[in-house]
C-alpha cells in the first residue's frame, strides 16, 4: 500500500508545471558546505545547519515526501494524525509531537534535540511563535502537501538532506 501512495505521489508530480527551477532559485538563497540558508512558504528566511540527522514534521501529509526521498531514518516526530492515518509506513515508534494543525509539543520537541522541524503555514501558533519557543532549533514553515509547493519545496528538501538527485528523480 505505501508503494501505492509513493507512486500515486510521483505521478502527480510528474503532470505538475515545471516552473520548479524558477522557484528554488528564489527559495534557496545559499548553501555551504555547513549551512543552507532557505525562503520559507511564509516569507521567513531561515538557516539550517548541515548536515541534518534528526528531523520532526508537524504535519502528516509532509511525510510522503520526507520517506520519497530517504528520509525515513531521520525522522524522530511526526504529528498526532500520521500514527492514525499512515500506520503502514511502519514508524509506530517515532514521537508524536502535537496535535496536527493545531499545537506542537514543545518540550518534546526540544526533547528529541532535531536539526530542523517542519511545519505547515498553518500550525496553531504562527512560524515565528514555534521559532520562539524552539530557540536554537530551525523552524520551516513549508507547503509539502499543496500542490503549488510540492516541486519546488520537494527540490529544497532534497538540497537540505542532501538528497538532491532523489529529490530530482522524484519531480521530473
Amino acid at each position: 500500500m505505501q508503494y501505492a501512495i509513493l507512486v500515486m505521489l510521483f505521478l502527480g508530480l510528474a503532470v505538475l508545471p515545471s516552473t520548479a527551477e524558477i522557484t528554488i532559485k528564489e527559495k534557496a538563497v545559499d548553501k555551504t558546505a555547513n549551512s543552507i540558508t532557505v525562503v520559507d512558504e511564509v516569507g521567513r528566511t531561515v538557516t539550517v545547519d548541515l548536515p541534518i540527522q534528526k528531523i520532526i514534521s508537524t504535519d502528516y501529509r509532509q511525510m510522503e515526501v520526507l520517506l520519497a526521498l530517504g528520509a525515513r531514518d531521520m525522522i524522530v516526530g511526526v504529528d498526532n494524525t500520521f500514527h492514525k492515518r499512515m500506520p503502514y509506513f511502519g514508524l509506530k515508534d517515532v514521537a508524536d509531537v502535537g496535535i496536527h494543525s493545531q499545537e506542537v509539543n514543545y518540550e518534546q520537541v526540544l526533547a528529541l534535540q532535531p536539526d530542523l522541524v517542519i511545519i505547515p503555514a498553518r500550525q496553531g501558533a504562527t512560524a515565528d511563535e514555534i521559532s520562539e519557543k524552539l530557540k536554537g532549533v530551525p523552524v520551516l514553515a513549508m507547503g509539502l502537501a499543496s500542490r503549488d509547493h510540492i516541486v519546488p519545496e520537494t527540490q529544497i528538501m532534497g538540497e537540505l538532506l542532501d538528497k538532491e538527485d532523489e529529490a530530482s528523480s522524484s519531480t521530473g
